[in-house]
């Protein structure tokens, strides 16, 4: 089923515009503007010709180091994009990876698996907040071209920041979980579990569990998104307090973040 906030790439998954989505007294978030996507290692000559008509200027890239160094960024065509990084963990730590092995070793169950990701989405409102006050920063400062949010799949790390993005410009929660789910949709993720089934199902013993175990992994729920927001209220209050307190944000700013990414028009771009 095709929908219009998934741009189809060949070497990106899961890059959507985050145009459209309703933001309250008639207004929209502007199409054109912001996007979030999967890592952009295997970006392909016909991808950045696509790219191009959206003058993309920055890149906020919320992998790990050794993600970044497994899957280097590759932009081919000219000006390259401003890319900005955040360093959580050690140069030769990949989460992603390592919690992977886990799981299809048999160390940890399914049960652990959705324990880990509540824990890490009740963290990363506060994690990752000084890359998001970059990418704050520079809305402010209407800097020209379009932003992309980006992590190695697009879901998770990507899925938590633009859904507090949304939040910050007046999105509903019903519309903020729509665009978090429609990750399962860009990411394939029931696709990528049938993949990994038939190639280890001689390689492990009892596959099936090492599958449902890995569910949690690849694909998103809306018990994350929960989780992170509850979070957010638990330690701070509110989400407003969160942005005036956390983020910095004055009336002013959030009044002026409106005005630059809202717009009248309802219409997806042709």
């Amino acid at each position: 089923m095709v929908n219009a906030h998934i741009l189809e790439l060949q070497g990106v998954e899961n890059f959507r515009d985050l145009g459209g989505y309703p933001a309250g007294d008639g207004t929209v978030v502007k199409w054109g503007r912001l996007f979030r996507s999967g890592h952009m290692a295997n970006l392909s000559r016909f991808d950045c010709a696509q790219l191009e008509p959206l003058q993309i200027s920055a890149l906020f890239d919320l992998r790990a180091p050794a993600e970044r160094n497994a899957f280097p960024t590759s932009w081919h065509g000219e000006p390259s994009p401003q890319i900005f990084t955040i360093d959580l963990h050690r140069e030769d730590t990949d989460p992603v990876s390592d919690l992977f092995d886990q799981i299809m070793s048999g160390a940890i169950t399914r049960q652990d698996v959705e324990a880990h990701m509540l824990e890490e989405y009740a963290r990363m409102p506060f994690e990752y907040v000084p890359i998001l006050k970059d990418l704050i920063e520079r809305l402010l400062a209407a800097t020209p071209g379009a932003l992309v949010i980006h992590c190695t799949a697009g879901k998770d790390r990507t899925g938590c920041m633009v859904a507090l993005l949304l939040a910050l410009l007046g999105v509903s929660w019903d519309k903020i979980v729509e665009d978090y789910l429609l990750s399962n949709q860009g990411f394939a993720g029931e696709d990528k579990l049938l993949r990994i089934a038939k190639k280890y199902h001689r390689k492990v013993d009892n596959v099936d569990a090492r599958i449902a175990a890995l569910r949690p992994l690849v694909l998103v729920e809306q018990s994350y998104l929960d989780c992170a927001f509850a979070a957010v209220r638990r330690e701070m209050g509110s989400l407003d307090q969160y942005f005036s307190a956390t983020l910095g944000l004055s009336g002013a700013d959030v009044a002026e973040l409106k005005r630059l990414l809202l717009t009248q028009r309802i219409t997806a771009p042709v």
